[in-house]
């Protein structure tokens, strides 16, 4: 077998750099256990694989590759092994205490998940830079002062998540313990490493699992990396206007650099710029100019260099970098920031990424102001269309149009020009929709305060009820235009037609968004607990969660998309409370035509889709047979399909379930409904109704029968809301 891929972008400064892209397997198909790359130079190379999502007969369906890549071009992907190895493979050393040797090139560090640190050990080129006499730390400390620490011992489901030349990467859970082992925030640490580069990630995400506790009011959670062998140097901070001209500066010191994330500057900065020994007189209108530095750090000496960044720093605030000489320490949640209200069953992540070269001023300096030199990150492989197909009829990149498709072109800029428009808040924490009739409203993402409101303090909530019905957009926190009706998914879809990585960063934060902001990881309330939150004030009622607000068909294909290995467990949870939700008789009010039941008929497909889980493809059908009873007895008269919204989220439903099982029941039960609404869909006096999520399930009883009649029908719709009606 053969998939064709294309790579449109490689660092500038690599003549091998590690890519990754997911390959899809026809269903049934005999496990495919060695796959290799034809680059575009007609060379051969291996690919390191593992399969991320199974056929719910158990073969292969979606498996990820990594690979090195040469240059932009096509690579063509072959399921036949090569005996080729990348440059500077990694290589693996397990010993017996429990601790793992990593190596790519002149880099060998010690990974100790139940130790004392969870990195133990790095030698650069021989050279000592950590070793066990220090740690690298977390801490959190309460809003009593009590400090929490992380406790080796308690190292829990400790995973290889990927292992081989191209790729490693481990994850597992811990606490962060008092002095008298009281639990605080569950942790989850993940590290990877690729090959080729000689540097790795390691990524703290933090959880709100204290039961009987609504909230927990933090004052601070920190975190220092400590470089012993680069003590005796210098820290680097990168000044990035000085002067009249704005110059970018490097600075070259042996203080403590304290640098400040906030919402007084868009850009990272020093309070005082003398610290950098800037002393040059500023006219008043450059005035705060001098004070941006760059997000990326650096330590060096004689034994070596390393850079460390955070990703998405600017986007991650409130945060403090303390740098000096052979020390970083990161303000995660800085006490300057004020305190904590963390609810129950939140979490965040941040990743840290350390990239090591020589103690070389040209090679540090590039490689601090370059993200691709201290981002430990692949480029990104995009999956052929035509190849798409054998993922099944879920998976839409084969239906995708682009602007170069006969009368696609305006279409295609409209829809590139509303994606670039998809705006987030560059802050930690973000909470619930606008606060406005359509979901079309946001702060902007630069200044994030309402201007006629006082300031408020950091967190995820007002600290009042979510149900505060007399505010108004003025006196409100700053939003984050979240996942209603499956964001995600619109961006997975515009990301695999444009193969963007601007849109692929777009569809990564909204994905982790709703995977570590938008997510109760536990609540001591049904009505919350494993699901999506309540989105806005006085936006839901009966129970906070509801099954119109939580999707995982844009999950699902971020997913396969990334292959990011939290989303599974927050995929499968929601299907396990959507059940639940519909099982409950108190809330026997929601099965009949509505987006409760469409909405979450669509969870439970690609629930199936992504787990292979029996029981989810099993409830949607329930569902499915349930709406049967219930528009038979109501003999279609009060379905409403075909008009607004909600009626029609069913039929997607239906139609996704179809195309996962391929039922032929089911096939026939939407092309009665789609038949049924196109009267309604078609009435003139109501106008067009396009964006009402009839188009999609219409659209593929055309594909099933091939009759035009349902397009032609219909057309004068598209005519005028290409008009702008």
């Amino acid at each position: 077998m053969e998939w064709e891929t294309t790579i449109s972008r490689i660092p500038a400064h690599a003549r091998h750099f590690p890519a990754r892209v997911s390959i899809p397997i026809p269903r049934g198909t005999a496990e495919i256990k060695d796959f290799s790359v034809l680059r575009p130079d007609g060379r051969d190379a291996a690919a390191q694989a593992r399969t991320i999502v199974a056929w719910p007969d158990g073969s292969q369906r979606w498996v990820q590759l990594d690979f090195e890549a040469t240059g932009i071009g096509q690579y063509r992907i072959k399921s036949k092994p090569s005996r080729k190895r990348p440059h500077n493979p990694i290589s693996l050393e397990n010993n017996k205490e429990g601790k793992t040797n990593i190596s790519v090139g002149n880099l060998t560090v010690t990974l100790s998940p139940c130790g004392r640190s969870p990195v133990e050990r790095i030698l650069w080129n021989g050279k000592v830079l950590l070793d066990d006499s220090a740690q690298w730390s977390y801490a959190a400390v309460r809003e009593d002062g009590e400090v929490f620490l992380l406790r080796g011992d308690s190292c829990r489901n400790l995973r290889i998540e990927c292992e081989g030349a191209h790729r490693f990467q481990m994850a597992w859970e811990t606490d962060l313990y008092s002095s008298n082992g009281e639990p605080l925030l569950e942790v989850r640490l993940r590290a990877e490493f690729l090959a080729g580069i000689e540097g790795f990630s390691l990524s703290f995400q933090f959880f709100n699992k204290v039961p009987r506790s609504d909230y927990l009011d933090i004052k601070s959670i920190s975190c220092l990396f400590a470089f012993p062998g680069l003590r005796n140097g210098s820290a680097v901070v990168v000044q990035r206007s000085y002067g009249n001209l704005g110059l970018r500066r490097f600075v070259r010191t042996e203080k403590q650099i304290p640098i400040i994330l906030d919402r007084k500057m868009h850009a990272p900065y020093v309070e005082d710029p003398r610290i950098l020994g800037d002393d040059f007189r500023y006219p008043y209108f450059l005035e705060r100019t001098n004070q941006a530095v760059e997000g990326a750090v650096a330590l060096e000496s004689k034994n070596g260099a390393v850079v460390c960044a955070m990703r998405d720093f600017v986007c991650q605030r409130p945060k403090t970098m303390d740098v000096s000489p052979g020390e970083i320490r990161f303000g995660i949640w800085p006490e300057r920031a004020g305190m904590l209200h963390l609810p129950q069953g939140r979490s965040n992540r941040q990743t840290f990424y350390f990239s090591f070269m020589e103690q070389d001023e040209l090679a540090v300096n590039e490689a601090i102001v370059d993200a691709d030199r201290h981002t430990i990150e692949p480029v990104h492989a995009w999956l052929d269309k035509e190849d798409s197909k054998m993922a099944g009829d879920t998976w839409d990149q084969f239906r995708l149009f682009d602007n170069t498709d006969e009368g696609a072109g305006i279409f295609s800029f409209l829809l590139t020009f509303g994606t670039a428009r998809y705006q987030t808040i560059p802050e930690m924490f973000h909470y619930g929709d606008a606060p406005d009739i359509g979901y079309t409203r946001e702060y902007p993402a630069v200044r994030v305060s309402p201007v006629n409101a006082e300031p408020v303090p950091f967190g995820v909530s007002s600290g009042g009820s979510v149900y505060s019905i007399f505010q108004t957009k003025e006196t409100l926190e700053p939003v984050w235009s979240n996942n209603e009706y499956d964001a995600i998914y619109c961006l997975a879809l515009e990301t695999l037609r444009t193969q963007s990585e601007q849109t692929l960063a777009r569809l990564r934060a909204a994905a982790r968004h709703q995977i570590e902001v938008d997510f109760v990881h536990y609540s001591d309330y049904w009505q919350h607990h494993r699901s999506t939150p309540a989105h806005g004030y006085d936006h839901v009622a009966s129970a906070a969660s509801i099954a119109s607000h939580q999707w995982t068909q844009g999950l699902y294909y971020y997913y396969a998309l990334t292959g990011d290995d939290d989303v599974p467990e927050v995929v499968q949870d929601i299907c396990e409370y959507d059940i639940a939700f519909f099982a409950r008789e108190e809330l026997s009010f929601n099965r009949f035509f509505n987006r409760e039941y469409g909405w979450g008929l669509l969870a439970l497909v690609f629930g199936y889709e992504l787990t292979g889980t029996q029981k989810y493809a099993a409830a949607a059908h329930a569902m499915i047979q349930d709406l049967v009873k219930w528009a038979n007895k109501a003999r279609h008269k009060a379905l409403g399909i075909g008009g607004p919204f909600a009626p029609n989220t069913v039929l997607l439903g239906v139609k996704s379930y179809h195309q996962a099982t391929g039922e032929e029941d089911t096939r026939d039960i939407l092309l009665n409904w789609v038949n049924t609404g196109m009267q309604r869909f078609n009435d003139r006096s109501g106008g067009p109704k396009v964006t009402e999520l009839f188009v999609e399930s219409m659209t593929y009883a055309w594909e099933l029968t091939g009759n035009r009649k349902y397009l032609e029908d219909s057309m004068w719709q598209f005519v005028l809301m290409m008009h702008g009606y």
